[in-house]
């Protein structure tokens, strides 16, 4: 399904067969990208597709096999900016960076992806690379909000739209600080002093805007080695996330702990019989079948989040040496637990 070369702006253009690695033209569409051709790589490493393919369903389907999440992402990506520039993981080849490449027989509506594998020692780098996709979606959400609520503002001068825009503003904020953590990499992290998780906890809790949600703190809580900052961060997220995605649901208690009556959400931090320490919500919980999901980078069941403040749970938990884990939670809710060697 090669295409022929050609040339724009007295250009010369390299044939795709020329291109070593797999490679695909598209064209986008009303509907999205399609695929128009294919290079021998391509055919040879994937199969071919028949011309006029969505470009969302040959990433996302087998034998490439990308996340249906990051396969929109990167096709949004392209049919708004026309650039990409993702690692993510194949089903069949393993890391695949995605890159799509200027090319001079093409014009605004066309364009040419490279999917080249990665080496298996650049694999730690997915997430962070991912996130750009997943970003240039997710702010502009929160932007467009901002900006219908500003034009609302300035017609009817109602003053709570500017309530809206400052909420707006807040989430965007948050979801720079998360690529920004990502970025930077948690994995440098030396902890260096004991911390008290309880002081930790309620720290992380004033910080978010839990409505009338109630936060229930064990008074056996561990002290453990840690960087007190990132660990704030990481309850931070957490509690971000049960706000986001467990506001509704039954309620649930456990003997040792105290839960305020009604019916709003109730968040607990208890120790685990490991020693080590827990956030549960007595919320909607997690799909079992979503559980092995939710720390990847993107990952979202709700309209409300980026999808990036699990994965930097999961980065700050690993880089502090402990493991994260989301057992099937009985009483309901969603339970995250840290197993961690803590200190008296």
């Amino acid at each position: 399904m090669d295409g022929p070369p050609g040339d724009a702006d007295g250009r010369v253009s390299v044939p795709l067969d020329a291109v070593p690695d797999p490679s695909l033209r598209y064209e986008v569409r009303e509907d999205g990208p399609v695929v128009t051709h294919t290079n021998r790589a391509f055919d040879a490493t994937f199969g071919q597709p028949q011309a006029g393919t969505p470009l969302r369903e040959c990433l996302n389907e087998e034998p490439v096999g990308l996340d249906a999440d990051v396969a929109s992402g990167i096709c949004s990506a392209l049919a708004e900016t026309g650039t990409v520039d993702v690692t993510s993981q194949s089903s069949a080849e393993g890391a695949l960076r995605l890159r799509a490449v200027d090319s001079a027989d093409s014009n605004d509506d066309e364009g040419l992806l490279t999917l080249a594998a990665v080496e298996s020692d650049a694999e730690n780098s997915i997430g962070v690379e991912n996130i750009a996709t997943v970003v240039s979606h997710d702010l502009r959400n929160p932007l467009d909000v901002a900006k219908a609520h500003l034009r609302a503002a300035r017609e009817r001068g109602d003053a709570e739209h500017f309530d809206r825009v400052d909420e707006a503003h807040d989430r965007m904020e948050r979801i720079i600080e998360d690529v920004l953590t990502l970025a930077r990499g948690d994995g440098t992290i030396t902890p260096s002093e004991p911390v008290a998780l309880d002081d930790v906890a309620r720290d992380a809790w004033s910080t978010v805007d839990t409505n009338d949600a109630s936060l229930g703190v064990s008074s056996d809580l561990p002290t453990v080695e840690a960087d007190q900052s990132r660990l704030q961060r990481l309850f931070e997220n957490l509690f971000r996330n049960a706000m986001e995605h467990g506001s509704t649901g039954p309620r649930a208690t456990e003997s040792n702990e105290e839960s305020p009556a009604g019916s709003s959400l109730a968040v607990r931090v208890g120790t685990t019989a490991d020693g080590g320490f827990f956030v549960a919500d007595d919320g909607v919980g997690i799909p079992e079948g979503d559980r092995h999901r939710v720390f990847e980078p993107g990952y979202s069941s709700s309209d409300r989040g980026a999808g990036l403040g699990l994965t930097i749970v999961e980065r700050i938990a690993e880089a502090h040496g402990w493991a994260v884990s989301i057992p099937a939670a009985s009483d309901g809710g969603a339970r995250f637990e840290f197993h961690t060697n803590s200190t008296e």
